[in-house]
């Protein structure tokens, strides 16, 4: 009976010091952010870290519905000004993790460039209603004269990897995404890139109502520090 009641106790203070960490991060941070995850909890192995990975303006709209979100990461200011504006993130946590840029990609036997891309049927970007990636595709079109015609012919994705993949499929002949996504993997080609002056930026910030938020500035701190630039470098990202 005493054996049992030490038992419980223990299992009791190990249940305690269980902690978790939901991370929700823009879909294009996926890889390098499953990394830095495993190294944050071979240092921590009592914490857990579960990923939302989806568009940014998705991500934002469950935290302004009261999702139990403990960090967010977005790919654009925007999202993360706008949870700023509404309390909904803690400002002094706040910092720009990496930079990223557009890239046109094509299936290999298509090799279309910016000025060829009128001569595709179906052009697959992120929706610029949530996907970050998909506005920036927009005003990139503004900016090279295209957007008017090539409009009725954008095929909207629910998030830049879903644009990636409808270029893969043939449902699309080419899309525009990150250069950091898994272009060769898909079977893609990079044919063009956005000028250099186009930088995508990442923001990251704890949640408000986080109850993990001595946590969410660990994983940041994991994040900006040398081992966590060097695994963004290694994915593509440019550093801030």
């Amino acid at each position: 009976m005493r054996l049992f009641g030490v038992a419980l106790l223990w299992c009791g203070l190990g249940g305690a010091t269980e902690r978790s960490l939901l991370v929700s991060a823009a879909v294009s941070l996926k890889e390098p952010f499953e990394a830095l995850a495993q190294r944050f909890t071979k240092d921590h192995p009592e914490i857990k870290i579960t990923f939302n990975f989806a568009a940014s303006g998705d991500l934002v709209r469950q935290i302004e519905a009261g999702a139990p979100v403990d960090l967010l990461a977005t790919a654009a200011a925007e999202p993360m000004d706008r949870l700023e504006r509404a309390h909904l993130i803690e400002p002094a946590s706040r910092r720009t993790i990496a930079h990223n840029r557009l890239v046109l990609v094509t299936p290999r036997n298509k090799w279309l460039k910016w000025a060829e891309l009128m001569r595709a049927r179906r052009v697959a970007i992120g929706d610029p209603r949530t996907v970050p990636a998909g506005q920036y595709a927009l005003e990139l079109l503004d900016r090279l004269g295209l957007r008017a015609q090539l409009e009725p012919r954008l095929l909207y994705a629910a998030n830049v990897r879903v644009a990636l993949d409808l270029a893969a499929r043939g449902e699309a002949e080419a899309a525009i995404v990150y250069a950091t996504d898994p272009v060769a993997a898909s079977g893609l080609v990079v044919v063009d890139r956005a000028p250099d002056d186009l930088v995508v930026s990442y923001p990251m910030a704890v949640v408000s109502a986080s109850q993990e938020r001595e946590l969410g500035r660990a994983f940041i701190a994991l994040v900006m520090g040398p081992g966590g630039r060097q695994l963004l470098r290694g994915h593509g990202f440019l550093l801030p």
